[in-house]
């Protein structure tokens, strides 16, 4: 197999429109939607003045659109709602202060009693669900426990996953 040297002019295009997102979103400068939205028209734009053409098919830009349509991503989308609505309600802060509390004591035993408590969901609702909902409790337990939330994320979704895989 011949691994090209460098990417082709579209896909340059597109890591490039990525890169400008990354750091749109990174400096919080213009707002989410109108850096997503920038972003998806400018593709839309490059992709209609400049068509991706391969076997003599010509990749229209309305294309980039019917993907918002899968149901998969409009679900996961609605999950994503779902999730910033109970972290604005603070629907899960009882349960997230109970772990701040016990992480305090002792790290293992909150991490171990996250497990249970993500394998018991995750026995009667889909896996997405429940990593949705435990995101705001892992980073509401880093805040109130004095830690970096992205450490905490990262050093607890192994073992988060591993019990997801096996609910």
């Amino acid at each position: 197999m011949e691994l090209s040297t460098f990417p082709n002019p579209h896909a340059f295009a597109s890591m490039l429109m990525v890169l400008f997102a990354l750091v749109m979103y990174a400096s919080e400068r213009i707002r989410y939607e109108t850096t997503s939205l920038l972003v998806l028209t400018g593709l839309a734009l490059g992709f209609h003045v400049f068509p991706y053409q391969k076997d003599g098919q010509s990749l229209q830009p309305y294309e980039f659109f019917l993907g918002f349509g899968n149901r998969g991503l409009v679900a996961v989308c609605a999950l994503m709602v779902l999730g910033y609505g109970i972290e604005r309600t603070g629907a899960l802060e009882g349960v997230g202060r109970g772990l701040a509390h016990l992480w305090k004591r002792s790290r293992l035993f909150a991490v171990l009693l996250t497990m249970i408590l993500t394998l018991a969901l995750s026995s009667f609702i889909n896996d997405t669900p429940v990593v949705i909902m435990m995101i705001p409790i892992m980073i509401g337990l880093a805040t109130a426990a004095m830690y970096s939330a992205v450490y905490d994320i990262v050093a607890n979704s192994l073992p988060v996953e591993l019990v997801l895989e096996k609910g």
